[in-house]
């Protein structure tokens, strides 16, 4: 019921990332971005908020940002499933802390029976390298 179920089905959301990459650049038609050193440093997440809670990683994600086809940023971790963009450095965060935590509830949070062994594999990944704690953080 609405699951990922898999490699096949992963490529699908990859290849869905990819057109509406595409649909972006096109409806945009943004010139060159202005870029700063900044903007290419890679990055690097500890946790994300999710929901009442926070999702920790064992070791901080490092991303690499790249620069595609002048126009926007990327990046991408094959190990974690993490393949997104931004026209801005703030935006590709946002994009990445979104995809982890669809990755977290769709692949982690998923019965192993509705799973293709490839997508088990991503599953094991994240389960041995990410945990929830409790967000005492008061807004």
């Amino acid at each position: 019921e609405g699951i990922i179920s898999g490699a096949a089905d992963f490529g699908l959301f990859i290849e869905e990332l990819s057109m509406r990459r595409d649909l972006k650049t096109v409806k945009n038609k943004s010139p060159k971005l202005i870029l700063t050193d900044q903007d290419l440093l890679p990055i690097e997440l500890p946790q994300v908020i999710l929901g009442n809670k926070l999702l920790r990683f064992k070791e901080n994600i490092i991303l690499q940002v790249h620069y595609h086809d002048n126009k926007f940023l990327w990046v991408r971790s094959e190990k974690c499933g993490i393949d997104t963009d931004g026209f801005t450095r703030q935006e590709l965060i946002d994009n990445i802390e979104r995809q982890i935590i669809f990755l977290w509830k769709v692949y982690a949070q998923a019965a192993d029976t509705s799973l293709t062994p490839a997508a088990q594999v991503l599953k094991q990944y994240l389960l041995k390298n990410w945990y929830e704690v409790a967000n005492n953080i008061k807004e």
